[in-house]
């Protein structure tokens, strides 16, 4: 048990305790790189392969045995500083989620390297929740500003405290927004178990389960209720690794965004969430269900929105930034940082073309909770915080179209509790189409980001496939 930071209020966290009595493997197997487009991305780019170079890291952990400290002579060319202080012994979690976050068998090996001015912050959870960063029980004070543009949490805990809890989730979304900074949070492992409160239940965070469903899902319950989590999966073994590997796909968008002019905006924390949930994979043989959504919930209830997909993600972002137009046309893959007002919604007009049958077409928003900070404090010369939250609500549609006039509706994601909405279309035919950002707020910043692709054949339609070719392979040799 973790102990608070003032009051000895008690906060409980649970990764360590599930995971030490499991073997830890501390890197993505080939397998698990080619599921989740790694390889991929690898093979189209060589040399040009984005590292995470450049790119400073937060990493907060759970004490173990009272360390919250990676070994950082397993980390070469990293430059860390401990802000929780403490004695110098080593957690072997802390160390291995490092390996996935930032070491050279994780798919952001740069990410904290010295050798190009990054480095990586690592805190005690307690430590980092009280006086260290969010400041939490400590009304005269905001949280801390952070300047590393990603944060890990492979953590996950509660204080029991329904107040306490809820400020602490305010306090981290308002951070978040404020500095601008992507964060990836655990659920819990195990399917039986309930969604974690913190940090799962953010609204600006992306919370990250198992391709496999083995982690805990469902309705958030605090600051918000009946938002699906976790956002996105991966296929790794415990969600302590599938976190800061989402983590590390945010750093290498963003090392990328950051080398081009022309995607200097995806930099923006909702342009990433939106980049990496729009590229996510759907039709997946590790689902032990099919991936369905409504209009009313963007999120499979399980899954998210589907299994990270680095490759997809990045050819996204690379097929550029287009604003919204009633005269000018996007492209089929693409994205954009845009402003919604409740007056004139925003319209994304883009042809589908395809020589390989019906097309599918995935398109994602994300925006961020408003979070405010107001002084309740009726003495000029005291300041008292009090956290209060505001979600926007943003619908997204996608139209056929004729030339750049808006036909019939097609898909809809319309959700009344989110802050993100998702719309996955197949069985597209080739034409023009226009998808529309609509708001009953002013001024809310969002990410938009859609792709265009031609539907695997599902797992089902490839056994089925595969039993075709080996029953006429027997045949055909018992009749030579």
């Amino acid at each position: 048990m973790l102990h608070a930071w003032r009051q000895s209020v008690p906060f409980i966290a649970f990764f360590s305790a599930c995971l030490f009595s499991f073997p830890l493997h501390a890197q993505l197997s080939s397998a698990q790189r080619e599921d989740i487009g790694f390889t991929a991305l690898q093979n189209l780019l060589g040399a040009s392969m984005p590292t995470g170079a450049g790119v400073s890291v937060t990493q907060v952990e759970a004490p173990e045995s009272g360390s919250y400290r990676p070994d950082s002579s397993a980390f070469v060319g990293k430059s860390f500083s401990f802000l929780s202080g403490g004695n110098s012994s080593i957690s072997s979690h802390s160390t291995t989620v490092g390996k996935f976050l930032y070491g050279t068998s994780g798919i952001a090996p740069d990410m904290g390297s010295s050798a190009t001015s990054a480095s990586i912050d690592v805190y005690d959870a307690a430590n980092w929740l009280g006086s260290g960063f969010l400041r939490t029980g400590t009304p005269s004070l905001l949280p801390n500003v952070e300047t590393r543009p990603i944060q890990n949490h492979s953590w996950i805990g509660s204080t029991s405290n329904t107040t306490l809890d809820t400020e602490i989730l305010r306090r981290f979304d308002y951070m978040l927004a404020r500095d601008n900074v992507f964060a990836a949070v655990g659920v819990n492992n195990g399917s039986a178990n309930s969604l974690p409160v913190l940090l799962g239940q953010s609204h600006n965070a992306l919370a990250v389960g198992l391709s496999n469903g083995d982690h805990s899902a469902g309705s958030t319950t605090l600051d918000g209720s009946g938002r699906t989590k976790p956002d996105i999966v991966v296929p790794t073994t415990f969600t302590s690794f599938a976190t800061p590997t989402v983590a590390g796909a945010g750093a290498l968008l963003l090392q990328t965004a950051r080398a081009n002019a022309s995607l200097s905006n995806a930099s923006e924390s909702v342009v990433l969430r939106s980049l990496l949930l729009a590229g996510a994979a759907k039709e997946e043989p590790e689902f032990a269900s099919p991936w369905t959504h409504s209009e009313s919930t963007p999120l499979d209830t399980r899954y998210g929105a589907g299994e990270l997909d680095v490759k997809t993600s990045f050819d996204i972002l690379s097929g550029g930034e287009f604003a919204s137009s009633a005269g000018t046309l996007a492209s089929e893959r693409g994205w954009d940082f845009g402003s919604a007002f409740v007056a004139a919604p925003g319209v994304y007009f883009f042809d589908l073309t395809s020589d390989a049958g019906p097309l599918s077409l995935t398109a994602s928003l994300v925006w961020n909770s408003v979070v405010s900070a107001t002084d309740t404090n009726p003495n000029p010369f005291l300041t008292a915080y009090s956290f209060s939250t505001i979600v926007p609500n943003l619908d997204l549609r996608l139209y056929s179209a004729t030339g750049f006039a808006v036909g019939s509706q097609i898909a809809a994601s319309l959700s009344t509790v989110d802050n993100l909405e998702l719309i996955y279309a197949k069985d597209l035919s080739p034409g023009r189409y226009a998808l529309s950002v609509s708001s009953d707020t002013d001024s809310v910043n969002y990410g938009l980001a859609w792709t265009a692709s031609v539907p695997e054949p599902s797992s089902l339609l490839l056994l089925s496939v595969a039993a075709i070719f080996l029953l006429r392979f027997r045949n055909s040799r018992q009749r030579v």
